[in-house]
């Protein structure tokens, strides 16, 4: 069964602000006593486990003079930071002994490169560091071509990426710029052939497999975001940019009333679309985004402490601006709970090296998107989501763990959520069949 309670907050709030004008009192008592006090020091960043691994080359062989960077990626703010960097000795071993602690928004990656083969960049997943890391480097060949508009013209200053951070594209990896003919050569590719193809061959790390054409970039802002394929490395192929269109607006905090500046404005393509975007509001609350397909996609604002309804499915079309597409932020209600084993009530909990999330459908992340709203479950099992008012489907976001959850029928046709308010849920997660 799935339990359900609700708490209203408001008397908390009142409680809440008698309890500041009693610690402002206390405070004007003991200043002059704590005035010499030590100052509180803030914690120290998390640290996280090891991370090794190994550079070989198609043979398996060890390979010396590999760079292995390591990289914090911010997917909402749409930056990277370099953290350190190794080079691989003549066993082709590297360690990062003290790396920092994976976060939510922040994760890590590593991009490996040695002259004369291909490139990788690697997001670090948790069940990728079970074991070291092996990175095997082709030889490094040619992505190219040529970008025009409609007209044939060319495009320079074209932006043409064949693998990047979650951020977005790293300079100088696997990357190039097209010229004043709109040429582009992205010449740190690894080797790619029928023979590689055929069966299929490991992809990045051993996440996956290719079974047939692979997707890279190409962007400029006056034109659309165009996804083209390559089957085989080298490869020679021309990418044709269409008009691309913008949808504009603004976002305003209703709790403070004010402009809401500098907030993540995220933009989802469905339907077939397949690209997406995100840009910050401006001081005023204004925001921009540029170079989209023709197409379908759900719009939303994202800010701490705040919730957001979602835009759903607006249609954007080429050579077009969507204007007038306004947010507003709101304090939104909660959804809190625990995730329990059915047979003993012992909670079933994440740790940071194998995480487990809870994931909602709703007026805030639309269900004819994939995105969904997310939090990690603690290590007593708990979970806490801020939400819009209104119908929202929570789930474990393990769907096997999801499939055993006792009473998830009733989840799933939605639970109501109310501005101010808690609603309680309580998974109960039946024991797996042997």
């Amino acid at each position: 069964m799935i339990a359900r309670s609700r708490t209203v907050t408001a008397a908390h709030r009142a409680f809440g602000a008698l309890v500041v004008v009693l610690l402002a009192a206390l405070a004007q008592i003991n200043r002059a006593s704590t005035a010499s006090a030590a100052p509180i020091r803030p914690a120290a960043p998390a640290k996280g486990a090891p991370i090794t691994g190994v550079c070989v080359d198609e043979t398996g062989q060890p390979l010396a003079g590999v760079r292995v960077t390591l990289y914090r990626d911010d997917y909402k703010a749409k930056k990277h930071e370099k953290l350190a960097g190794r080079e691989t000795g003549a066993d082709g071993r590297f360690e990062f002994a003290d790396p920092p602690a994976q976060e939510d928004d922040r994760r890590l990656a590593v991009v490996v490169t040695k002259s004369g083969r291909g490139s990788i960049i690697q997001p670090l997943f948790a069940k990728l560091l079970e074991k070291p890391l092996q990175f095997r480097l082709r030889a490094a060949d040619t992505l190219k071509g040529r970008v025009t508009d409609e007209a044939g013209k060319p495009v320079a200053g074209a932006h043409v990426w064949a693998g990047g951070l979650w951020a977005g594209p790293l300079d100088g990896v696997l990357t190039a710029v097209t010229d004043a003919d709109g040429k582009y050569a992205i010449t740190d590719m690894g080797r790619w052939t029928d023979e590689d193809a055929n069966p299929p061959g490991p992809l990045g790390n051993g996440l996956g497999v290719t079974y047939g054409p692979v997707r890279f970039d190409v962007r400029h802002p006056d034109f659309a975001h165009e996804m083209p394929m390559w089957k085989r490395i080298p490869a020679t192929v021309d990418v044709v940019l269409r008009p691309g269109g913008i949808i504009e607006g603004r976002v305003t905090d209703r709790v403070t009333g004010k402009p809401a500046g500098g907030v993540t404005m995220s933009l989802q393509g469905i339907k077939g679309t397949r690209a997406g975007d995100r840009v910050r509001t401006d001081a005023d609350g204004k925001y921009q985004i540029r170079s989209l397909k023709a197409g379908q996609y759900n719009l939303w604002a994202e800010a701490a402490e705040r919730a957001c309804v979602a835009i759903d499915s607006l249609t954007v079309s080429a050579g077009k601006t969507l204007a007038g597409q306004d947010l507003t932020l709101i304090e939104g209600g909660w959804i809190e709970g625990r995730v329990v084993d059915a047979a003993t009530d012992n909670p079933i909990g994440g740790t940071p090296d194998r995480p487990l999330y809870v994931g909602c459908y709703g007026p805030g992340r639309p269900k004819s998107g994939a995105a969904c709203l997310a939090t990690r479950v603690d290590e007593k099992g708990e979970f806490r989501l801020r939400l819009p008012p209104g119908l929202n489907y929570p789930y474990i976001m393990t769907s096997e763990m999801w499939s055993r959850t006792e009473g998830r029928t009733d989840v799933e046709a939605g639970i109501e959520v109310k501005a101010g308010e808690v609603t309680k849920v309580v998974f109960r997660v039946a024991p797996a069949k042997r």
